[in-house]
């Protein structure tokens, strides 16, 4: 039985007054505090703020190791996951409550379009122009309002949480207070199973007899860390250089199971120290391969540990690039 299970689901429909917070603030923290793994507290986290005061449109983003946009990692209620999704920073309220750290809340929304569309909107008219490789933003066709909360832990922006709503003024100023506090409880809960590298027993061997079929073409661009299988875009990022990893060491010697340790130890993939955000990526990636069903996948095996799948031979391409992201490929000293 899932930890919702127990709270009756009816009830988080209403909008309840302010004395009736305390026990649903209670609730959402136990649900949190009862998580072992990164990727279980996130999907606790949505499901509790939809079962326990009705937020039933939510995404969670995460802060991009290079300070200039969020990611979303997960999203509750939407048709389409939108993982993988980027959302520049300044940009929509999810950008701007990123920016200032502050709640942003939009208590109406006049006109019947997207707030995914508002921000490619405000992103062509600074002259830039979205990628045809991005992910779209999940996000309801009559959004009527709408609130976006900076997720931060030891004073560092850690992320975003993005709710939406089909109803007129469910989001305003007097939800902020709320809304600063499951943030802030979401973010250090999230924060603490990210600082968490551990990692389980040893895994037992795992077969590594290779896959029949046609081959997949596999190409991987320097440019932007971006992968893709049979010409579609899967990831990008560091996500993306992750993913290469695992696949060209596959390659050279059939290697399919591999450990959260050895990625933060490898200073190709340009982790930053001390507050990677490791587990975000690896679920944004594990997350997007099952989606795609593109013949890769990769799998937890245990704390700390994952499995590469396979579902045909791969042929690998790797385009380089002489622009300003060279330096984070030179090859290092003991390659």
């Amino acid at each position: 039985m899932s930890p919702s299970a127990a709270w009756p689901p009816a009830a988080a429909r209403e909008r309840r007054p302010d004395r009736d917070v305390l026990p649903l603030l209670d609730e959402f923290i136990r649900r949190l505090s009862v998580c072992v793994e990164y990727a279980e507290a996130v999907r606790v986290g949505l499901e509790a703020l939809d079962d326990l005061f009705g937020f039933g449109y939510s995404v969670l983003l995460t802060a991009d190791e290079r300070g200039d946009r969020v990611f979303a990692v997960a999203s509750n209620g939407y048709v389409s996951s939108g993982v993988g999704a980027e959302v520049p920073i300044g940009y929509g309220p999810i950008g701007i409550a990123a920016q200032r750290r502050r709640v942003v809340c939009v208590p109406s929304v006049t006109r019947s379009r997207s707030m995914n569309a508002a921000i490619q909107d405000s992103i062509r008219r600074s002259g830039g122009e979205p990628s045809p490789a991005e992910i779209a933003l999940p996000g309801l066709e009559r959004v009527d309002s709408a609130a976006a909360v900076p997720l931060l832990a030891r004073g560092e922006l850690t992320g975003v949480l993005y709710l939406e709503s089909e109803r007129a003024g469910d989001f305003g100023p007097g939800n902020e207070r709320l809304l600063r506090i499951l943030g802030g409880h979401l973010a250090g809960g999230l924060a603490l199973l990210q600082a968490d590298r551990g990692e389980s027993a040893p895994l037992e061997p795992v077969s590594t007899r290779a896959p029949g079929g046609e081959p997949l073409a596999v190409a991987y661009y320097q440019a932007d860390d971006s992968v893709f299988v049979d010409g579609a875009y899967v990831v990008k990022g560091v996500p993306g250089r992750i993913l290469w990893k695992l696949l060209r060491e596959n390659d050279a010697d059939d290697r399919v199971s591999f450990t959260n340790r050895e990625l933060r130890l490898d200073e190709r993939l340009g982790l930053p120290p001390g507050n990677d955000n490791l587990e975000a990526r690896l679920l944004v990636l594990r997350k997007r391969l099952a989606a795609l069903d593109c013949g890769v996948g990769l799998d937890r095996a245990g704390r700390g540990r994952m499995v590469l799948h396979l579902g045909a031979p791969l042929t690998l391409s790797e385009v380089p690039t002489a622009g300003p992201m060279r330096a984070a490929h030179e090859p290092s000293g003991d390659a």
